[in-house]
């Protein structure tokens, strides 16, 4: 075990004792997959480190808050008002804040996952969430009910092997089950869901795809290049974050983005949004796809 894994199981250890209810020695050695030996050791290191950790004779386990020498206790624990509070503070940041991912995976690095769910999806949303996770640790395939496809425009089922949720627990990747390959699914356009019988067939071919900065996942990448204006580039820094490590300053006005995209709707969105701000440079497939959208956009007048 590493050293960042100790320091991990340190921190949950200290929340459930810390969490104002007692714990039985055995249960705390099961859910914690510890030997009693294992077990022993880290409560006499705890206590060496101030934690008041008192033996009961009934083998129940807690940390006294009021007579620990450490403040880390009052540090490490949150209760789960506490946590409601913090989750909905993470929620309130913009989506286009690069941090907000990064405070949820850390969340939930430390906290029970179920706590934080609950915290920040509406009720009926974290139910689903449970049971995705339930069907990816035990490798059971699900059946999505009426699911509203942004692509195809079309509602029906969907039968997949689920692979991962995203750290923001808005998108689902699985291996679909018609179509044989792996795809996302936002959660949020989902009915239910059902955990099935059936345990994965396609395990093999199973993987997460990748998301470009401007957000759309696929698997084959590509690097594009545009020129934009100081406007443009502000705008892109602050509605697609990821974005910012790939522009560069060319001269007193002109910035340019050189990175990859796995497709062109999320790029493509943004240069339209910005006319005379954007020069693509050399990529036909793009230019392509922006005269296709714009000879759309005319039609419709």
């Amino acid at each position: 075990m590493t050293t960042l894994e100790h320091f991990d199981l340190y921190l949950k250890l200290i929340r459930r004792l810390s969490s104002g209810t007692r714990h039985h020695r055995q249960t705390l050695i099961d859910d914690f997959e510890m030997t009693e030996r294992t077990f022993d050791r880290y409560i006499s290191e705890l206590r060496n480190l101030g934690f008041e950790i008192p033996r009961a004779k009934d083998g129940m386990y807690w940390i006294d808050r009021s007579l620990s020498r450490t403040e880390l206790a009052n540090l490490v624990y949150i209760s789960d008002e506490e946590l409601t509070i913090l989750a909905h503070a993470i929620e309130a940041i913009d989506e286009s804040n690069a941090l907000k991912s990064d405070l949820r995976r850390k969340l939930s690095a430390l906290l029970d996952p179920t706590l934080i769910t609950k915290s920040i999806l509406h009720p009926e949303r974290a139910h689903m969430v449970k049971l995705l996770g339930i069907a990816i640790e035990k490798k059971q395939q699900v059946l999505i009910s009426k699911y509203h496809s942004g692509h195809s425009k079309i509602i029906r089922d969907r039968k997949v092997e689920p692979i991962s949720i995203s750290a923001n627990f808005q998108m689902l990747c699985a291996y679909d089950l018609e179509d044989r390959m792996p795809k996302n699914y936002k959660i949020s356009r989902m009915e239910s869901i059902r955990i099935l019988d059936t345990t994965f067939r396609f395990q093999q071919q199973h993987r997460e795809l990748k998301s470009d900065p401007f957000r759309i996942s696929g698997e084959t990448e590509r690097q594009i290049s545009f020129s934009m204006t100081l406007t443009a580039c502000n705008l892109l820094k602050e509605e697609y974050p990821l974005a910012a490590e790939y522009i560069s300053q060319t001269n007193d006005e002109r910035y340019l983005y050189t990175g990859p995209v796995y497709g062109d709707k999320g790029v493509g969105r943004f240069i339209l949004s910005l006319p005379g701000e954007i020069e693509v440079l050399e990529d036909n497939e793009l230019k392509g796809y922006l005269q296709k959208s714009i000879k759309r956009y005319r039609g419709n007048f």
